[in-house]
């Protein structure tokens, strides 16, 4: 053992990981909105490829500078007790330099990074959450509680947690900062909003100005934004809220899908005044909304096939991409570059892709990826990109 590093780092868990780095590749030409036509081809600039483990969990931070991911072993023979599956997180940088390596006490559910990407939450599958810091040099993490579901503040200082049905926000420090009101299932109060019998939430803190503004989204529909736990508005948009987002930086723009036959795309104001409400059967599985609030986009993954749709802040499509055909796994969709670029994964004939438009619908380029995507990730500027796949780690940087 290196006693010179911090207590539970260790040496690279699995011997029978394999890593291949090959050099970049780039460019040929061309323009559209349909799967066949050519467009900008681009080659990852490098490549990990694992052998007897399993990449997952992909964080990066918003620059791209730093990827936290991590790989899963399986032991047949687990001892009583014992879990089968053995988690490492994997610190690399853009060009490709594994780091350091945190061998995890437990099973990943996720990764999160503040906005500065300087700390990250761990957060387990038994509801155990540890914060990291300083990630050139590992340290020990503290563990503060259990959670169901989290969200990390842009800030780095604290963490709203859903735990046993209620949500409370708690330092990185651990101590208890502020809850969100409670009510009886049977009332309708519109000052205190139910949570504790809800059996999921989507939570979102929405505005960087406003790191002390919480959302939350319930499965009745039920949309609320909360300041330092004080409820400040709701709205009861109907049908389950299956994706929501908002323009972080300026814009004031939140959107919410609901879910279902009479499924749709809810635009609102940061005062939760409504915009426009779309039809959008089914609802979206992933909706992205541009950091400074000129369009949102959202992805659907169906039995019609796969399909990204593009919204201008006042709830108006501009324009949609379809493969017509279901992919094997849901992908997402990413804004970035200031509102310019939209990503987004895709399945064609077998072949999987990450494929982006400018915000008028013009394809920009396409990246085709080797096996199924299973996560990716891209840097504010959309120049940077980490995809996972089965056995992949795959950075495309330009």
């Amino acid at each position: 053992m290196d006693h010179n590093r911090p207590q539970g780092i260790t040496s690279l868990l699995f011997a029978a990981f394999l890593v291949s780095l090959t050099a970049a590749c780039t460019d040929a030409g061309g323009k559209v909105f349909t799967a066949d036509t050519p467009t900008l081809e681009k080659r990852w600039t490098w490549r990990k490829t694992f052998s007897g483990v399993t990449p997952g969990n992909l964080a990066m931070q918003v620059n791209g500078a730093k990827i936290l991911f991590t790989l899963t072993k399986l032991t047949k023979n687990p001892a009583p007790g014992e879990s089968a599956a053995k988690d490492e997180i994997v610190a690399v940088t853009n060009s490709g330099r594994i780091t350091n390596n945190q061998l995890v006490d437990g099973t990943v559910k996720n990764i999160l990074f503040d906005g500065s990407g300087k700390k990250a939450v761990i957060h387990l599958e038994d509801g155990r959450f540890f914060i990291y810091s300083d990630f050139t040099s590992p340290v020990v993490p503290k563990e503060i509680g259990a959670a169901e579901n989290l969200v990390f503040s842009h800030t780095g200082t604290f963490l709203a947690v859903k735990s046993k049905g209620n949500i409370k926000a708690i330092s990185v420090n651990g101590k208890k900062l502020w809850s969100l009101p409670v009510q009886n299932a049977q009332t309708n109060s519109a000052s205190s909003i139910p949570v504790s019998y809800y059996e999921k939430d989507l939570l979102l803190f929405p505005f960087l100005e406003k790191p002390y503004t919480l959302l939350r989204a319930s499965q009745d529909g039920t949309v609320s934004l909360y300041e330092k736990g004080e409820a400040v508005w709701s709205k009861k948009l109907g049908g389950a809220v299956t994706a929501v987002s908002s323009s972080f930086l300026e814009g004031g723009v939140i959107a919410v899908s609901t879910g279902g036959r009479n499924g749709k795309i809810h635009f609102l104001k940061e005062n939760g005044a409504p915009i426009e409400s779309v039809p959008f059967s089914g609802g979206a599985l992933s909706i992205s909304c541009s950091n400074h609030g000129n369009i949102c986009a959202t992805y659907q993954n169906g039995a019609d096939g796969q399909r990204v749709s593009v919204f201008n802040a006042q709830g108006k499509k501009l324009w949609n991409y379809r493969v017509n055909k279901q992919a094997s796994r849901d992908s997402g969709v990413v804004v970035a570059g200031r509102g310019k670029v939209v990503v987004a994964g895709f399945e064609e004939d077998g072949a999987w892709s990450l494929r982006a438009w400018d915000d008028a619908g013009k394809p920009l380029w396409y990246a085709p990826v080797k096996r199924k995507i299973e996560n990716f990730k891209i840097s504010w500027n959309a120049r940077r990109i980490a995809v996972i796949t089965k056995n992949t780690l795959e950075f495309y940087s330009w």
